[in-house]
């Protein structure tokens, strides 16, 4: 029988950290700080509606508008930019999911010299949030580590576990099937939650992250509402968080789709506004499809079971979001586009709270950070 074998070495940290691609965000921190400012600043901790500035102009006062912005001045498109910069990465967040992805390859490569470790998901093309995890897929593994040992235990995946607790890390939960096998390990140091993918072959998982990253790239209002509905379908427990909830990687798709038939020039607000449109119908019962980026029989939405309550949602949302555009100011008073769709108490500044993040997500539950789902190979 195959066994894990050991070795010391460091070589494989930059194996999983060359998967980390910085965030192509720099337009929209651009954007953001073009962005008009009040006439007179609003402590933030003084209240959230309704402020006016010298001029007697109401301001709108929300966490990605902290110091207040007349309301006259409130633009859809500038909004979603400024509460994508808001939601966006630190460099000390981005640093922590590198270090951390680095730590998994080298355990990983120390028991299994032949294999592949690489980043995959959101944390690959740049579009994570604070409470997303880091998804990793380990190609090549011993094939030891799919086998049951004559005691009915998967030994080697038991003493991969206990590597990996001896660096920092803490099994959640773990999987061994025949074609592959999963763990979700939190890793201490960081408190990031990592999804740990094992195949004994190759998996299409690098492939597709590359096919996002160029597409990701090539259009720029992508980024900014793929952050929002992620947001929006968090709030209305139907995201990735929540269980039967849609996968970000499906609701990825969604946005990306719409935007090949749309020009690369597309804005954010029009970006938004089309996909609302595009997934809010459907017949009672019809299951949502979103076929796979390079597989397209393969529909990434299956495992979702509250097709109904999405719909719903982005229906709402789209009913809400085309008053704006409207000029029906004066019946919104004190409110913006997007915090009519959004609960934002959790979204306020740190120095709001005393704290280092805007929020502080809580990973030490196995459904607290989002992960896609599992590249396993179909069985034969």
């Amino acid at each position: 029988m195959p066994v894990l074998h050991s070795r010391s070495s460091s070589s494989a940290t930059s194996d999983a950290a060359s998967g980390m691609q910085a965030s192509s965000s720099a337009s929209v921190d651009g954007y953001a700080r073009s962005l008009p400012s009040a006439t007179s600043v609003v402590p933030v901790a003084s209240g959230r509606h309704t402020k006016r500035g010298e001029d007697g102009k109401v301001l709108v006062v929300t966490p990605w508008f902290p110091e207040g912005i007349p309301k006259g001045d409130i633009r859809l498109d500038s909004e979603v930019l400024a509460l994508a910069t808001l939601v966006q990465l630190t460099e000390q967040e981005k640093a922590a999911r590198t270090m951390a992805a680095g730590t998994l390859a080298e355990v990983l490569k120390n028991l299994m010299p032949q294999c592949s470790v690489a980043v995959y998901g959101s944390a690959s093309y740049g579009l994570s949030l604070p409470t997303s995890g880091v998804d990793v897929i380990v190609e090549h593994c011993d094939e030891a580590l799919f086998t049951t040992s004559e005691d009915g235990t998967h030994a080697s995946m038991l003493l991969l576990l206990a590597n990996l607790q001896t660096c920092g890390f803490s099994a959640v939960n773990w999987t061994v099937l025949a074609n592959g096998a999963c763990a979700k390990v939190l890793h201490a140091p960081t408190n990031l939650m990592l999804n740990v993918t094992c195949v004994p072959g190759t998996s299409n998982a690098t492939s597709t992250a590359q096919h996002l990253r160029t597409l990701v790239a090539s259009f720029p209002a992508i980024e900014p509402v793929f952050a929002i509905l992620r947001l929006v379908l968090s709030q209305s427990r139907c995201g990735a968080h929540t269980p039967g909830g849609l996968a970000s990687y499906a609701l990825l798709l969604m946005i990306t789709r719409t935007a090949k038939g749309l020009p690369k020039t597309t804005t954010p607000q029009d970006l938004l506004l089309q996909t609302l449109r595009h997934y809010n119908n459907g017949a009672p019962g019809e299951p949502l499809v979103v076929p796979d980026i390079l597989n397209p029989t393969t529909n990434v939405a299956l495992g979702c079971v509250r097709t109904a309550q999405i719909r719903s949602v982005l229906r709402n949302c789209l009913t809400t979001l085309e008053k704006w555009t409207q000029e029906k100011w004066e019946g919104y008073r004190g409110r913006s586009p997007l915090s009519s769709v959004l609960a934002y108490d959790s979204l306020w500044p740190a120095h709001r709270l005393g704290e280092v993040r805007y929020y502080t997500p809580c990973l030490s539950s196995p459904d607290a950070a989002e992960g896609a789902e599992p590249y396993l190979p179909s069985a034969p």
